[in-house]
């Protein structure tokens, strides 16, 4: 859920700064968004009134129920946290993609290279 809000948070973000407020994704693009964020918002309430309370409910009095509970808000606010670094990449993508087309790719590809992790892990 929090990648969502990054998203949305990322989208909204880019079209306050870069276009005058008008939205950087097509209409029904838009509208798909919000219906995923609304869909998310919708399975975190259901959850949160369902299965955390049925938790509640079979857990002994001494166990801390409230953390199988999610909570929007901290979801949102980690999002937040991601927003700076995402409008980055969204910009330096728009930079790379542009040089790509008028066919400087070595630029193109060291403007990106910093957005490369390390994935070893993975």
């Amino acid at each position: 859920m929090e990648e969502i809000y990054v998203l949305r948070l990322s989208m909204d973000a880019v079209s306050q700064r870069y276009f005058e407020g008008y939205s950087v994704l097509f209409p029904d693009q838009a509208e798909r968004l919000d219906s995923l964020v609304h869909g998310w918002e919708g399975m975190l309430e259901w959850y949160n009134d369902t299965i955390a309370s049925d938790f509640k409910e079979h857990s002994k009095p001494s166990e801390d129920t409230y953390s199988f509970r999610l909570d929007a808000e901290v979801i949102r606010q980690q999002a937040q946290k991601q927003l700076a670094e995402r409008i980055e990449y969204l910009v330096d993508q728009a930079k790379a993609d542009t040089l790509r087309a008028l066919e400087d790719h070595v630029t193109a590809s060291d403007i990106m290279e910093k957005h490369l992790g390390d994935d070893e892990d993975v």
